[in-house]
């Protein structure tokens, strides 16, 4: 995911001196939706893992 974000978030920051990785991800509007969707991967991320931490108590992290 981290790869697909710099790949798609430099192609739509520079669309015309990365024109070869716009091109290659689809064009602009794909890459922006690309971007877009790796967004709402890591915001799912984050929102399982704080319920798995919720779900299993802080106490856990207690030596």
């Amino acid at each position: 995911m981290g790869a697909g974000s710099l790949a798609t978030g430099l192609a739509i920051y520079k669309p015309v001196q990365f024109s070869w990785l716009t091109q290659t991800l689809g064009g602009y509007p794909w890459a922006r939706a690309e971007h877009f969707a790796l967004t709402i991967g890591y915001v799912l991320f984050f929102c399982v893992h704080i319920g798995q931490v919720a779900r299993a108590g802080w106490n856990n992290f207690r030596q």
